[in-house]
């Protein structure tokens, strides 16, 4: 099997990150442009494997929720632009599609016809939620072809969609006009089969889009947003089916890093980094604005990217490597330091029996 075996003893769950190994070259790790293949560890740092070796860069990992299949982004085709060594990597003028790993027969093979991106798992494990070319698609493993769900206005650009927890519904953001400052935020919900578009709300003169996320019980979406002209700002956002806008939690310095509903859907949680005590720290916000932090040190800078654990009990982080930190104590510690962690969807875990947390 191209997946490691968990360690037996203890909560052993299984992480699948995107990273470029440390080499002579890359010895500290900080190479931008680099390659990145995908890897699966145990979350005690055992059994390591590489189970896809990037061209471009092998990014996004995602397994369906039966874990028959591994879906990411990478190039694996000719390009119709072809990069520079300083094009090639993270913003590279480089155009990713989605693929999917079986991990029984180690066969890849790209996603349809079309270069889906930010694709997403329905919960019953046979489409998939993807974007490409300023719609929104419904895209089956079948022989069926992909259904287009939404399109984008002309003059805007999608900040970012999320499949509703039944599979019913999708929720996205779009940014009008795009790349403008300030810009209109406008959420509208879809049926999966393209059906009951609504607009649920408009947040005015926003800055800064983040990112859009179900609840866990589909009654509200939380939103990563900013009013505040300076980038490092940030804004929490809930918005209900009926479009009621609830302000939750607001920064003047820093930009929200993973922002994810606890399993209750009674809290939010989200990281900040605070550059002048080098210290990351972690949020749980409840519906009532009532705040608990964490402060987490020794990571040596600036948390990227990360996701919860199966249980909620541990955050498993890119910071100039792999780390897992303890949401009740803020004890840290390294799971792997020489790998260069990728920022973009660098992580998913799931447990000993497949599946994945988002």
């Amino acid at each position: 099997t191209l997946l490691p075996t968990p360690t037996p003893g203890g909560s052993v769950w299984q992480i699948v990150f995107s990273a470029c190994p440390c080499t002579p070259t890359l010895s500290d790790c900080t190479d931008e442009y680099c390659t990145e293949n995908i890897y699966v560890v145990n979350n005690s740092g055992t059994d390591l494997r590489q189970i896809v070796e990037g061209k471009i860069g092998a990014r996004s990992p995602s397994f369906s929720p039966d874990g028959r299949y591994l879906a990411f982004e990478d190039e694996r085709e000719d390009v119709s632009i072809t990069p520079t060594p300083e094009e090639q990597g993270h913003g590279g003028l480089v155009y990713p599609r989605t693929y999917l790993l079986d991990i029984a027969t180690g066969e890849i093979m790209p996603l349809g016809a079309k270069r889906f991106t930010r694709c997403q798992w329905f919960p019953d494990g046979t489409r998939l939620a993807c974007y490409v070319d300023s719609n929104i698609y419904v895209v089956s493993l079948s022989e069926t072809g992909p259904i287009q769900v939404a399109s984008i206005a002309q003059g805007a650009q999608l900040c970012a969609f999320d499949l509703s927890p039944d599979g019913e519904h999708i929720v996205y953001v779009e940014e009008n006009p795009a790349l403008s400052e300030p810009r209109d935020l406008n959420i509208y919900r879809v049926d999966v089969n393209g059906t009951g578009l609504i607009q649920l709300a408009t947040l005015p003169a926003v800055s800064y889009c983040g990112s859009v996320q179900w609840s866990p019980n589909g009654e509200e979406v939380l939103i990563t947003a900013s009013y505040n002209s300076v980038v490092s700002a940030s804004d929490l956002f809930l918005i209900g089916t009926e479009g009621q806008v609830h302000p939750i939690f607001h920064s003047n310095h820093h930009i929200f890093i993973s922002p994810r509903w606890l399993a209750n859907g009674q809290h939010i949680f989200f990281v900040e980094y605070d550059r002048e005590r080098d210290a990351n720290v972690f949020y749980i916000v409840d519906r009532n604005r009532v705040v608990r932090t964490l402060e987490i040190g020794g990571l040596g800078g600036s948390i990227l990217a990360g996701d919860l654990s199966p249980d909620q009990t541990q955050f498993v982080c890119a910071a100039r490597g792999l780390y897992m930190a303890d949401l009740e104590t803020g004890y840290s510690a390294p799971i792997l330091t020489d790998y260069q962690v990728s920022f973009d969807g660098i992580t998913t875990l799931f447990g000993a029996t497949g599946g994945n947390a988002r």
